[in-house]
C-alpha cells in the first residue's frame, strides 16, 4: 500500500476559505500539486502550479475536510487547452474532447480526499483548469500549467589540455 503524504502549504497554491457543503461536511482547503514517487514506493505531495510535461509525472489535488462521514462523493471537470491523444478509461469526455469528467465516491482518510492523475504521452502543454464539486456542490477551481520539462543543458569544454 502506498502512503500518500499531503503537506498542506497555503502559499497561494490552495483554496483556503472554509466551505460548508452540509452541516456535517466542510472543506477546509484544496491544494494542487505534484506527487513525487519515493524510493520506497510512497508518494509525497509537493504544492505546485506547474506540471512538467513528462510522461509518468503524477499530479493532482488534496482536499482537507472537516467531517465524520466515512465516505464522500466528488466530481471534477478537467479542462485542457486542446484534446489529448486519449483520456483515461474512468473519465467521461465532453463534446470537443477538451473536458474530462471524473466522479467517485471515496473513503475519507485522515480528513483527506485525494485524486491523482499521471501525465501521458500526447497530453498537450498549456493552461489547465480543474472544477471541483463535493456532494454536488461547487467547492473550488484550480488552475495550473503543464510545461515542457527543463532541457538538459549541453556543456562543452573549451580549455586546451596541456602536459604538465
Amino acid at each position: 500500500m502506498r502512503l500518500i503524504l499531503c503537506f498542506m502549504l497555503l502559499v497561494g497554491l490552495a483554496r483556503a476559505e472554509v466551505i460548508e457543503v452540509a452541516p456535517d461536511l466542510k472543506v477546509s482547503s484544496i491544494t494542487f500539486g505534484l506527487f513525487e514517487q519515493q524510493p520506497n514506493g510512497s508518494l509525497t505531495f509537493v504544492p505546485s502550479r506547474e506540471v512538467p510535461l513528462r510522461p509518468g509525472q503524477f499530479f493532482g489535488w488534496c482536499m482537507n475536510l472537516t467531517t465524520n462521514r466515512p465516505r464522500v462523493r466528488w466530481r471534477e471537470e478537467l479542462e485542457l487547452p486542446q484534446p489529448p491523444e486519449k483520456w483515461g478509461t474512468d473519465t467521461s469526455v465532453q463534446g470537443d474532447r477538451r473536458v474530462g469528467i471524473t466522479e467517485r465516491e471515496e473513503d475519507v482518510f485522515n480528513s483527506l480526499v485525494v485524486h491523482i492523475w499521471k501525465v501521458a504521452a500526447g497530453d498537450p502543454p498549456g493552461d489547465y483548469r480543474l472544477k471541483l464539486f463535493l456532494e454536488g456542490k461547487p467547492v473550488g477551481v484550480l488552475e495550473f500549467k503543464v510545461v515542457p520539462p527543463p532541457q538538459a543543458r549541453a556543456t562543452s569544454c573549451s580549455h586546451q589540455v596541456t602536459n604538465w
